[in-house]
């Protein structure tokens, strides 16, 4: 497992530095169970279930592998007894109290936020040196950033007891992995301004077509990020929308052509930037995403290994698991105390040496 690797990179290190791993839609794994979708469009409702699920972890396995950022897609249920999103309003269901439930698009999950929180809050007073970021998204009918849906957020986040890094108090570049230690920082995408908050929902929209990196400044901090979310547009069998631009010819497989962008975004923006990069994408042909994922990964890690690539910043993934993980946290490596590398550089000629003898035995 990975859940304390953090605990050995240098306290001093600002975040945007490091190599963080991330989960595309965390709350979207396989086995979460789907209440509905929006009515009227039953046909699009079962097409978007093919495309639903993102991951084959739950968020506490999730962190244990290694990942530090998770996107967090809500939706605000304002009808009493009625789990909503993208759902109708309308429901003869038994009243109960309004609910904030995770979800990814049109597709609602049978998960409470607040449950997802406790798992965070447990996760790190266990380990208070790892910290995580959370990505807050408003998605479905209601308007998730109304005064009601804020004021449920925030008692969740309270009541989940939830050490949140307060950013109106932070001064200077990315806060480091000291600073944030055994804390959540909120990147809130939420149309209501949290001061707490890293204020983002203006630069994060979703991209439009052909747009591939996008660098912003934080609406209520100094402080900038180059995003990379291209999930659409790279997946169309239409030659002139895909990477033509970024990887020579036009390429017909769409997983090599997500991996390009991916991979270009090394070379993009400014010292200070914190990257989100996204290596997640759907495509309507090929089921739901962690089915691309688990190649994608594939390359990434092969990347990394054959080609020693580095990145930065938040990798955000489908269908993480703990060697994708492992191979991103090894690129912080430089950032690990002397003897913690010069254990792994052991470590790794023992193994090789291992192998070697089992392959001359």
């Amino acid at each position: 497992m990975n859940n304390n690797w953090l605990a050995h990179i240098n306290p001093e290190t600002p975040i945007n530095l490091l190599a963080i791993p991330g989960t595309h839609d965390s709350a979207s794994w396989v086995g979460s169970a789907i209440c509905g979708t929006k009515s009227g469009v039953a046909a699009a409702a079962i097409a978007s279930q093919v495309l639903t699920y993102t991951q084959r972890r739950n968020i506490r396995q999730q962190l244990d592998d290694g990942v530090r950022a998770l996107d967090m897609r809500i939706a605000y249920d304002e009808y009493a007894g009625y789990r909503r999103g993208w759902l109708d309003p309308y429901s003869d269901a038994p009243a109960r109290p309004a609910q904030i439930w995770m979800c990814h698009g049109k597709a609602v999950f049978d998960v409470t936020f607040e449950s997802q929180l406790q798992i965070v809050s447990q996760f790190l007073i266990n380990h208070p040196r790892e910290f995580v970021v959370m990505v807050l998204h408003q998605q479905g009918w209601t308007n998730v950033g109304g005064a009601e849906s804020h004021q449920l957020i925030t008692q969740q986040i309270n009541r989940a007891r939830l050490n949140v890094y307060d950013i109106s108090q932070h001064s200077g570049g990315w806060p480091t992995v000291r600073d944030l230690a055994g804390k959540v920082l909120i990147l809130s995408r939420l149309n209501r301004p949290n001061a707490s908050w890293l204020q983002v929902s203006n630069g994060w929209g979703d991209h439009e077509n052909k747009t591939y990196f996008r660098r912003f400044c934080a609406e209520n901090a100094n402080l900038h990020i180059l995003l990379q979310d291209r999930y659409n547009g790279v997946t169309t069998p239409t030659p002139t929308e895909h990477l033509h631009t970024l990887g020579g010819a036009w390429r017909a497989d769409a997983n090599q052509a997500k991996f390009i962008l991916f991979d270009n975004m090394r070379e993009e923006g400014q010292a200070g930037d914190l990257k989100v990069n996204h290596l997640s994408h759907s495509f309507k042909f090929h089921g739901h995403p962690w089915v691309l994922g688990q190649t994608l990964n594939q390359r990434l890690v092969d990347a990394i290994v054959n080609s020693h690539r580095k990145y930065r910043g938040l990798l955000m993934l489908d269908d993480a698991n703990e060697n994708t993980c492992s191979n991103l946290i090894r690129l912080n490596r430089q950032l690990w105390p002397a003897g913690l590398r010069q254990g792994l550089a052991e470590a790794i000629t023992d193994a090789a040496a291992t192998m070697a003898a089992k392959r001359s035995g």
